[in-house]
C-alpha cells in the first residue's frame, strides 16, 4: 500500500499539473486533486483512481466545449470552467472517503458506493453541459414550468440523454475494470437518480440571486460578473450553492448503493 500511495501521489501530481497548465484546474483545485488522487489510488486501488480520472477528463472536456460554444449561458453559473478546490472536493471527497473506509471497515463493498457517487457526479455534469445545446427551453423538474436556459433545476431531453450517458460511461468502465455486471446496473441506476436529485435540489433549495442592473437570476454572488453589479438573494437557502448540491446528489447516489447492499 505504501508503494501504491507513493505512485498515486506521483501520478496525481503529474495529472493535476497538466490540468492546471491547460487551465482545467485552478491552483487550489490542483492541490485538492493531488490529495484526492493520492488517497483514491493508495487506499482504494486502480479502479477508483481510473474512474476519477475518467470523470474529470470527460467532464472537463464537455465543460470547456459548452463554455466556448455557448458563452452567453455562462452568465448564470457561479464559477468558470477552471475547477477550484470546492468543485474538486464536491465530486472527489466521497470516493476518497469511501476508499479510506474500506481500509478500516472492509465488511462493506465500498467500491460500489464509489462507483455510485461518481456515476451521479458524471450524470449531473454531463446533463448540465449537454443541456446548454438543447433547442427546447428547459422545464423545471418540480413543476414542469418553462424556465430560462441555465436555470438550476431545469431539464431538457438532451440534458437527460447526457445524464444517462454520463452514468453509463462510469458504470461501464467500472464493470469492465472489475468484471462484474453489478457495477453496470448499480452505476446506471444510482447515477440517473442522483442527477435527478441534484435537479430537485437546484429547483428548490439552491441559492439563487438577482442582478440589480440586468434583473437576471444567477448563481453569481456577491457580484454579477457580466454587469459588475451586486446581486441580491432571490430564492433558496444562502449557504446551499452548486457545490453543496453536487456533493448532496453524489451522496444520494452512494446511499442508493449502500441500501442496495443491505
Amino acid at each position: 500500500m505504501v508503494g501504491r500511495t507513493a505512485l498515486g501521489l506521483l501520478l496525481a501530481a503529474l495529472l493535476s499539473a497538466a490540468a492546471y497548465r491547460r487551465r482545467m484546474l485552478s491552483l487550489s483545485g490542483a492541490v485538492a486533486a493531488v490529495v484526492i488522487g493520492t488517497i483514491a489510488l493508495g487506499a482504494g486501488g486502480w479502479t477508483p483512481a481510473v474512474l476519477l480520472v475518467l470523470f474529470f477528463v470527460t467532464s472537463s472536456l464537455f465543460t470547456r466545449l459548452a463554455r466556448s460554444l455557448r458563452p452567453e449561458l455562462q452568465t448564470s453559473y457561479a464559477k468558470g470552467g477552471r475547477r477550484d478546490a470546492r468543485q474538486v472536493l464536491a465530486n472527489g471527497f466521497l470516493p476518497a472517503l469511501f476508499a479510506l473506509l474500506d481500509l478500516v471497515y472492509p465488511q462493506v463493498n465500498w467500491l460500489l458506493a464509489i462507483v455510485a457517487a461518481l456515476a451521479a457526479a458524471a450524470a449531473d455534469t454531463w446533463a448540465t453541459e449537454w443541456g446548454v445545446f438543447a433547442r427546447r427551453q428547459p422545464r423545471r423538474i418540480t413543476d414542469w414550468k418553462l424556465v430560462p436556459a441555465g436555470t438550476s433545476g431545469g431539464i431538457t431531453p438532451l440534458g437527460t440523454l447526457g445524464s444517462v450517458s454520463g452514468a453509463f460511461v462510469i458504470a461501464a468502465a467500472a464493470s469492465l475494470l472489475e468484471g462484474s455486471t453489478e457495477f453496470m446496473l448499480l452505476g446506471l441506476f444510482s447515477g440517473i437518480l442522483g442527477s435527478a436529485f441534484d435537479s430537485v435540489l437546484g429547483a428548490t433549495v439552491q441559492a439563487q440571486y438577482i442582478c440589480r442592473e440586468c434583473q437576471k437570476v444567477t448563481e453569481q454572488h456577491p457580484i454579477h460578473k457580466v454587469c459588475g453589479t451586486k446581486t441580491s438573494h432571490y430564492s433558496g437557502i444562502a449557504w446551499i450553492d452548486n457545490d453543496v448540491v453536487n456533493l448532496s446528489a453524489n451522496a444520494f447516489g452512494a446511499l442508493i448503493a449502500l441500501i442496495w447492499m443491505s
